[in-house]
């Protein structure tokens, strides 16, 4: 359920494309690096940024610490219709 939040998240971002998660970095548990389908570019922090609401780009792989994510929840939403 948490990774398809995310996702949904991602799509907002990328309407057009659909992502697959994969754990490519197995030295680190939990850490996944995000590929487009449709372009096979990775997920990546624009400008390697650390500030908050960076920007995100489709980025040839490099494997490098600003296109790892590590997925977590950030908060619960409860709706009642």
């Amino acid at each position: 359920m948490l990774y398809s939040s995310f996702l949904f998240t991602i799509a907002a971002v990328f309407p057009s494309l659909s992502y697959a998660i994969g754990n490519n970095s197995p030295a680190i548990p939990g850490v996944f690096e995000i590929v487009s389908k449709s372009s096979a570019k990775y997920l990546d922090v624009f400008n390697h940024s650390l500030a908050d609401n960076a920007g995100l780009a489709q980025w040839a792989c490099t494997h490098e610490p600003h296109q790892r994510f590590k997925l977590g929840l950030c908060a619960e939403i409860s709706l009642t219709i």
